[in-house]
């Protein structure tokens, strides 16, 4: 049951400009900071009453899942202060967050299986200098390198600058600790009876990776990319709320956490709270599916992970 939630949320956050009923950056500075719109029913029909008029809620209407009749407006969560569309902006920010843990997943895994499978079949020296560069690398304080290379950057980024550089910083902090496991696994791996028969025969260290070692491989890479995604997900949403991702205005889910820093925001607008908790529903989702996942560190592993 989890596992089609979870899918159907990656599918709605990723395609939020069908999902969402308005742009992330469509401002009406007469409605800001307005409460959640109510839907009424009327005749099996979802409507809002405004002004004293009427207005069907349509669906599949002008490229987008749903919409509605100008003048009206609907704010499923509210508006902000210039107002822009909560939810909206809660699924563009989503997508932003969702697809640069996902693009940070795929380049920490592959640097990591590039760096341990290379460290697991190399020499020994290429072995001892590559753990200790992951070494290095894990030791980094990587939020005060981030800060002071922002610093050094000009004070207005493209939103698809800043989304590469929070997503580069990311993936080049979290690839130490695969790169580690998947050179465990490969150091038992090639002691595998099997794959001596095939070193024996003549096999090169490539073809006996490819077809021999990487199938084994799999599992642990599925696992750490079902761990690590959260996390990576977590990240860009704390880099944005220190407002080191894409500024206004394009939505981050970190930025409309920073929103709620405002005592006034928090007292009298309770549809801004609404984006918080779909965050935690968001991320138990994803814990409960790990758990659900076969842990790495079932397969037994021999020789010593450095």
């Amino acid at each position: 049951m989890i596992r089609p939630l979870m899918l159907c949320a990656a599918v709605i956050l990723l395609c939020a400009p069908f999902f969402a009923p308005y742009s992330e950056d469509e401002q009406n500075r007469s409605r800001a900071q307005e409460n959640p719109t109510h839907i009424h029913i009327r005749g099996a029909r979802p409507v809002i009453i405004e002004g004293g008029q009427t207005y069907p809620i349509r669906f599949f209407t002008n490229g987008h899942f749903f919409g509605i009749s100008t003048p009206a407006r609907i704010f499923l969560f509210g508006s902000d202060e210039y107002g822009r569309d909560v939810f909206s902006r809660f699924l563009f920010g989503g997508r932003v967050s969702v697809a640069g843990g996902i693009v940070a997943t795929l380049l920490a895994l592959t640097l990591g299986l590039s760096i341990g499978a290379a460290a697991g079949l190399g020499f020994r020296w290429l072995d001892e200098l590559l753990m200790r560069t992951t070494e290095l690398f894990l030791s980094l304080p990587w939020l005060y390198l981030l800060l002071a290379l922002r610093a050094i950057l000009p004070l207005q980024l493209s939103t698809t600058a800043a989304f590469w550089l929070v997503t580069a910083v990311i993936a080049l902090s979290g690839w130490p600790r695969p790169a580690r496991l998947i050179r465990g696994m490969v150091l038992s791996a090639k002691e595998r009876p099997y794959v001596q028969v095939a070193r024996s025969l003549g096999a090169s260290p490539s073809y006996l990776f490819r077809h021999h070692i990487l199938p084994q491989l799999r599992g642990l890479l599925w696992a750490q990319a079902l761990l690590i995604l959260p996390q990576f997900v977590l990240a860009d949403m704390a880099l944005s709320f220190l407002g080191l991702g894409a500024g206004e205005p394009s939505a981050s889910w970190g930025g409309m956490l920073a929103a709620l820093r405002h005592f006034s925001v928090l007292e009298s607008h309770i549809g801004h709270w609404a984006p918080a908790l779909l965050m935690v529903c968001f991320f138990l989702g994803m814990q409960l599916l790990n758990r659900r996942q076969p842990s790495p560190t079932s397969v037994k592993i021999s020789g010593t992970i450095q």
